[in-house]
């Protein structure tokens, strides 16, 4: 065997490494070096697939297995597992080297490898290829001489060939040196543009690819199997489904124009074949809106109820998407309606955009004396509402206040992905949980926690199921367990009495339990005082952009207006309190629309005068006069100063006739 000193590593995945995507193996990372044997070291956070064993984990290294402990390593999901075909040398001295990408690095100080019958190294579940650095030297000189003078019409040998592992990579070499570009399939043919001792030339797109020789078989005349095969586009992707039929926008030559997501891609006409009554399954186009591939990610079909893979897209790559599918893009490959993980994309939110997703448990945090303060956690791939984008956080809505999501902990969402919107934002008590407490979305099958709220925090009810509360939370309504929470609520009780003489003193009583009794429903203000120095309330009950006015008493006489206005503010909040009805009308619902604002009691001194008498006014002398000396008082309609408030508004009373040119009792 040839001892190769200096070496450019291209890499293949082995068979074993499509066997260890099975159920008994699981992936995991490293979280610190690991000394697997003599010279050999895998450093932290490097990712690699095992199977559990009693005492840890084995991995498959070189020839052996190797155990490794639990206490090292960390489970992690199956959808961030390394892309193999993406590693390579990056360091090659007299005695050590380092192979590593993305997801961790392996590191030896051997000066000599276990080298394989296809003359490659298998160093942590892959295969390394080596070609002699002075070979591959002038190959990429012929390559580049070869890529300088590509035509656009493919120089076809006629001969085909088929990768024998998995995923073989196709190089594009006119920057000078080895670029990956797109990915073959095994057991697929392909048709040969040219054999260049350890490489093959192929046609992709309008320019020359290469692949290495020794992971392939070469075939004199066309195969069988070849059918809808083809070697990617100008766009890196790889069509890798033999029996899906696509749809192209037209043909010219050797090519078919197919559409690929907002633009155009082509397909090499030798190796698809003629398909009829094609019916696509695409049936809208893009939204306008890019993701970008952060890793290679694969395009599945669900149209028959199941994941069929039929695509493959590159790291970089960028492509228009059509709608949001929770966890999934849809896409539209050559007519073909596809779906994507969003694991592997990354897209910019725009300001307009409402709605999010977490990646992981996301704190919530709201401003208190200056600083933010974490006060409830949002769950890993959940959806939520936001106000506005505010720089690189997300403000929300959370209680009656506003809340801060950090940008970066999220992804987006372009549409709202649950069936829990808010229903009502007029709090009737408050929840402080007296331990961190879920918060559970009951639209589904079950109960699905979406929320934690953190101990000790107060947050607004907005519904009462007897064991179970609403509360909102960034645009989602969801129930938290009563025996979980200290609870303040509003609890529907008959305050007002209206069937008495209803006095000043007795309105106030009643609007003060009112105020404490529905606090989160109703405000109470003073508007102004009377002559005698009474406060003039208002009662405002609803959150709606109506606003009605209704007031009660002007004429003091007529005192059972407030009677009537106070046993309605009553029976309102009754209703809203316990979520009823109120003479058909839905109450909860009305008030959101509509803002009443009552004053009961308009002319508090007359209605006084009226129902007491004079003795306790300190112009009880005068009063008694302009009553013509009576001291019965209860046809009076004035205030205690005899001006009748009925009369004060600005209605061109100097041109009304018959007008009244005296106060008195009628």
């Amino acid at each position: 065997m040839k001892k190769v000193t200096s070496f450019i590593i291209l890499i293949t995945l082995l068979a074993v490494t499509h066997t260890l995507h099975a159920e008994d193996h699981s992936l995991y990372q490293t979280q610190e070096n690991i000394e697997l044997s003599e010279g050999i070291t895998i450093q932290a956070g490097t990712r690699l697939y095992g199977t559990e064993t009693p005492n840890g984990i084995e991995i498959q290294f070189e020839n052996t297995t190797k155990a490794l402990k639990l206490d090292n390593l960390t489970r992690v999901e199956e959808g961030e597992a390394p892309e193999f075909t993406e590693w390579r040398k990056t360091s090659q001295q007299t005695t050590s080297a380092t192979f590593e990408n993305d997801h961790g690095a392996i590191t030896t100080k051997k000066s000599t490898y276990p080298i394989t019958e296809e003359q490659s190294i298998i160093l942590g579940n892959t295969m390394f290829h080596q070609v002699n650095q002075d070979e591959s030297e002038t190959q990429n000189q012929s390559t580049q001489t070869s890529a300088q003078s590509t035509q656009s019409v493919p120089t076809n040998d006629d001969r085909y060939f088929t990768p024998t592992q998995n995923k073989i990579t196709v190089y594009d070499n006119r920057s000078g040196s080895l670029e990956p570009v797109a990915t073959l399939q095994k057991g697929q043919s392909y048709p040969i543009d040219q054999v260049m001792d350890n490489w093959i030339r192929v046609q992709f797109a309008n320019y020359d690819g290469y692949v290495y020789k020794p992971g392939t078989t070469t075939y004199t005349n066309k195969p069988t199997n070849l059918n809808n095969q083809n070697l990617s586009s100008k766009t890196p992707i790889d069509i890798t489904q033999d029996t899906t039929v696509y749809e192209r926008l037209s043909g010219s030559g050797n090519w078919h124009t197919i559409q690929f997501g907002s633009d155009q891609a082509y397909i090499y006409k030798p190796a698809t074949d003629p398909a009829s009554n094609h019916e696509s399954n695409a049936d809208d186009g893009s939204n306008g809106r890019t993701i970008e591939m952060t890793q290679d990610i694969t395009v599945y079909d669900n149209s028959t109820g199941e994941l069929v893979p039929y695509a493959r897209f590159f790291e970089g790559t960028g492509l228009n998407i059509m709608r949001d599918y929770g966890n999934w893009w849809q896409v539209n490959i050559a007519g073909q309606i596809g779906y994507v993980w969003k694991k592997g994309t990354t897209i910019d939110f725009q300001t307009t955009d409402r709605f999010y997703q977490t990646k992981s448990r996301t704190p919530v945090y709201e401003r208190q004396n200056g600083g933010l303060v974490e006060v409830a956690k949002l769950h890993a791939d959940e959806t939520y509402a936001r106000i506005r984008d505010y720089g690189n956080w997300h403000e929300i809505q959370y209680a009656n206040d506003e809340a801060y999501i950090y940008k970066p902990a999220t992804k987006l969402a372009l549409s709202q992905n649950y069936q829990n919107p808010i229903q009502s934002e007029r709090s009737i008590g408050t929840a402080t949980p007296t331990q961190n407490t879920t918060v559970y979305d009951n639209t589904g099958d079950g109960l699905d926690p979406f929320a934690t709220l953190q101990e000790g925090e107060t947050y607004p009810i907005v519904g009462d199921l007897g064991s179970w509360y609403e509360v909102n939370i960034s645009g989602r309504y969801g129930y938290v367990r009563a025996g979980h929470v200290e609870a303040d609520m509003m609890r529907a009780t008959d305050i007002v009495k209206p069937h008495q003489v209803y006095s000043y003193n007795q309105m106030q009583s009643d609007i003060d339990q009112l105020d404490q009794q529905y606090g989160s429903l109703i405000t109470v203000e003073t508007i102004g005082k009377s002559v005698h120095n009474r406060d003039i309330p208002v009662v405002k009950i609803g959150t709606g952009d109506i606003d009605i006015l209704i007031n009660a008493s002007h004429h003091a006489r007529e005192w059972v207006t407030t009677n009537l206005v106070m046993e309605q503010l009553d029976q309102y909040s009754q209703a809203y309190a316990r979520d009823e009805a109120l003479d058909g009308y839905d109450v909860r619902h009305l008030l959101d629309q509509v803002t009443l604002h009552y004053v009961p009691m308009v002319n508090p001194d007359g209605v006084t005068l009226v129902q007491q008498g004079p003795d306790g006014f300190d112009n009880r002398d005068e009063l008694i006069d302009m009553n013509d000396g009576n001291t019965d008082f209860s046809s009076w309609k004035a205030n205690a100063r005899a001006v009748d408030l009925n009369r004060q508004y600005p209605a061109d009373w100097d041109d009304i006739r018959n007008v009244e040119s005296e106060p008195g009792p009628e």
